[in-house]
């Protein structure tokens, strides 16, 4: 067992600090330093016994509140890592599908995965997931917990403590599915489409539509720019990097889904098929603030949520 703090209400103290030293640092009329300056903990503390003032009398009640009130300890359990199984991984180079790579691995379901993860009373189980989402069973069983403790306070089970962020993945244009890999699972299909590409066959290969592998952060980048700015996707069959020619206004539906079970927050609305993204955005989230707030904290991005386009979306009335 270890122990870590929480802070849920960490960006409103940052906004009572930041509002404190734009104030222009004044005590009793005496200003101790201009928000140009740069000013230390050290600093501060020695002109509070200065003027006769403490530390604490600059923040509001609410934000004392905050900071006596707001922090929890929570006792993780412990987990080890679980070793990963090796599969053929040639075998996902020429697949038509996501489901199709069951003949060669375990997979589950993205909707199954997430709620297998939840406490039976979470209200992150209201949000409906795309059943086009499959996860290898090394992206899920990353760790055992030894423990089956509940967190603290009514906070998500141990295994969504443990729960993979979303790398790489898998995407097929022929059906509009999408796997979920691990990072050791990446290195490996690159390794095998790399070897493929050796090949006579390879200049054949080359013209069919196989899957591709890419980084979720870079599938958003290719979906904004429609293809223009693809980085770091490989198409599998062939072992070469990707030409703009991928449907990438196909995918809007599943890359909201899939950053959405991140936990991302500010999603790609100004370039190029941004109204399609705002209205899967919309339709996934709208009145489930409370589903997305368990979701963004149970992935420790909570920072991120104040006025980004996931509670914009989440807080509208229809």
């Amino acid at each position: 067992m270890y122990t870590h703090t929480r802070t849920r209400a960490h960006t409103h103290t940052q906004a009572v600090w930041h509002n404190f030293m734009e104030a222009g640092l004044c005590l009793h009329g005496t200003t101790v330093a201009s928000p140009c300056q740069r000013l230390t903990f050290e600093s501060l503390e020695q002109a509070c016994r200065v003027t006769g003032a403490r530390l604490h009398a600059y923040f509001s009640p609410c934000a004392r509140t905050v900071q006596h009130s707001d922090l929890c300890g929570v006792q993780v359990p412990r987990a080890v890592p679980l070793p990963e199984r090796d599969w053929l991984y040639a075998g996902a180079l020429a697949a038509a599908s996501a489901h199709h790579l069951a003949a060669h691995t375990q997979l589950l379901p993205l909707p199954s995965v997430f709620h297998s993860h939840l406490p039976a009373d979470s209200q992150a189980r209201g949000l409906a997931w795309s059943p086009r989402v499959v996860c290898t069973a090394n992206f899920v069983h990353a760790v055992v917990v030894q423990d089956a403790l509940l967190a603290v306070g009514g906070g998500p089970t141990a295994g969504g403590e443990y729960l993979r962020s979303v790398g790489s993945l898998l995407l097929f244009p022929a059906d509009r599915t999408a796997c979920l890999v691990s990072d050791r699972e990446a290195d490996a299909l690159l390794c095998a489409a790399w070897k493929a590409a050796a090949t006579p066959a390879a200049a054949a290969a080359s013209a069919k539509a196989g899957p591709i592998l890419v980084p979720l952060c870079h599938a958003q980048q290719a979906y904004n720019s429609n293809g223009q700015r693809t980085l770091l996707a490989t198409r599998l069959q062939a072992g070469v990097a990707m030409q703009a020619t991928f449907p990438w206004p196909a995918f809007a539906e599943l890359l909201v889904h899939l950053q959405l079970f991140d936990g991302g927050a500010t999603y790609g609305m100004e370039g190029a098929g941004g109204e399609a993204m705002r209205a899967v955005l919309h339709a996934l989230v709208c009145g489930k603030r409370s589903a997305v707030e368990e979701l963004v904290g149970m992935r420790g991005k909570m920072p991120y949520l104040p006025r980004s386009h996931l509670e914009q979306a989440a807080g509208d009335a229809n």
